[in-house]
């Protein structure tokens, strides 16, 4: 199967990927650590959207209603990849965070709309850092390379 990995504006949603996922077939989910937590993640992405101007004591405004249901399309898009772990959800002034950390490699992805996610990438080992933006109809493959390179299963990190 290849598909490509974009978010499609006028649905609002991620869908599909550019590489061929093995573990992934029909509508069978895959077997990953994201995938078996993803209810766990959805549930704490709308929990995000109880929270009241102020709740992080600095006077900070809920996370955005459109930033929440980008986050969820997005984390339901990287679930159908086999070999992800599952992220830190953390509410953002406006938007959210999902982050990843492991044995010095750091990858944080912000939504604060629905539209656009703002990422960044550390190792700290091989002194590498890398910012990047996917918008709208643009490719994951970054965001899921970041991601398995903190989970050590990519470049300068091969499990």
């Amino acid at each position: 199967m290849s598909e490509q990995a974009t978010l499609d504006q006028d649905k609002l949603e991620f869908a599909g990927f550019d590489r061929a996922v093995d573990e992934f077939t029909g509508d069978a989910p895959p077997t990953s650590q994201l995938s078996a937590s993803l209810p766990q993640v959805l549930r704490q992405l709308r929990a995000t959207s109880a929270l009241r101007r102020g709740w992080d004591s600095h006077g900070g405004s809920p996370p955005d209603a459109r930033a929440i249901r980008g986050a969820e399309t997005l984390i339901r898009s990287l679930a159908r990849v086999a070999d992800l772990p599952k992220p830190h959800v953390n509410p953002l002034p406006g938007g959210v965070q999902f982050e990843w950390e492991q044995a010095g490699r750091y990858f944080e992805i912000e939504l604060t709309g629905a539209t656009t996610a703002q990422c960044y990438f550390e190792d700290r080992e091989a002194r590498q850092a890398a910012e990047c933006v996917v918008r709208v109809g643009e490719s994951l493959d970054a965001v899921i390379g970041y991601i398995r390179r903190v989970a050590s299963l990519g470049p300068s990190g091969a499990a």
